[in-house]
């Protein structure tokens, strides 16, 4: 469900990128102290978005270090380091792959596998929960909704996303208690774009597996390529306007050191990642998008 809003690279000016590299890398630099080494690989884009948005309207000072990529040992990059509001989403991204690996057990029919990676969550998990009990809650409360709601099979996606939308919401209150209205409807947007994203990109193996699917009960195509041919309007639509949505929150929002990677996400990355779900730019564009 996650790993859908991510800058647009061609459109990043070269400082944020640097930027953007310091935050993804302090992130997973943290995750590993924090969280132990092999959770350094579950970082994801999401998370980092939520690090850069959350430090920019905190205005918090940021304090850069060169360290090691443990990808890349023999190379040394720069990072941000030494900021509690990181420290707080590397246990915000564990609470969230165990949000997502609860969905795919609860989704799949084969449970085998889905089973193991939570359990190898676990231990992760009790640590981000005493680190952020109210998130937990958040998150466990929201992932009930989600299961009441998709039971019922609505046909309408706006409607199987809200538990999630609202969900974002909450954790950016719980995190961020400073963050005003503007903030919490780009919250709300981003939580549903996410779920949008989600559905679009498991529509293939979702009616192969018989799992729940909001546009495949709108449409009843058998396949994504037939659903798009026939109803890309429609779609391309509810995107323009959920973006829109988002943006005109955003402008209510007063960030910092930040703003230029935040404006690129929502202005660019969330088109160019609705596009690539959509099938509307060519291999290499992709690539070029989504490799940072």
């Amino acid at each position: 469900m996650f790993g859908y809003i991510l800058p647009d690279k061609p459109n990043l000016y070269m400082k944020d990128y640097g930027l953007y590299r310091a935050f993804y890398c302090g992130l997973c630099h943290e995750t590993g102290h924090c969280q132990g080494q092999c959770m350094r690989f579950g970082v994801g884009y999401d998370v980092t978005f939520l690090s850069i948005l959350y430090h920019g309207v905190a205005h918090e000072r940021l304090t850069f270090k060169r360290k090691a990529c443990i990808a890349k040992p023999f190379r040394r990059t720069t990072v941000v380091v030494d900021s509690p509001l990181q420290t707080k989403c590397c246990h915000l991204n564990a609470l969230l792959l165990d949000f997502k690996a609860r969905d795919d057990l609860a989704d799949s029919k084969r449970k085998g596998g889905k089973k193991i990676v939570r359990n190898a969550l676990r231990g992760k998990v009790k640590k981000a929960r005493r680190a952020l009990p109210k998130v937990a809650e958040i998150l466990d409360e929201a992932y009930l909704d989600q299961q009441k709601t998709e039971s019922t099979r609505p046909t309408g996606w706006k409607v199987a996303a809200d538990p999630f939308a609202c969900c974002m919401q909450e954790i950016t209150l719980a995190m961020l208690p400073q963050g005003g209205e503007g903030l919490q409807e780009v919250m709300y947007g981003l939580g549903q774009f996410v779920y949008l994203m989600d559905a679009l990109d498991d529509y293939d193996k979702d009616v192969k597996k018989g799992n729940y699917n909001p546009l495949y009960l709108a449409y009843q195509n058998p396949t994504k390529k037939e659903m798009l041919e026939q109803h890309i309007q429609e779609i391309e639509q509810d995107v323009n306007e959920l973006i829109a949505r988002i943006k005109e929150g955003y402008r209510r929002v007063a960030i910092f050191d930040t703003e230029g990677i935040v404006t690129n996400t929502l202005w660019y990355g969330l088109q160019a990642k609705a596009k690539e779900l959509m099938d509307k730019e060519c291999k290499q564009c992709q690539k070029t998008h989504t490799k940072f």
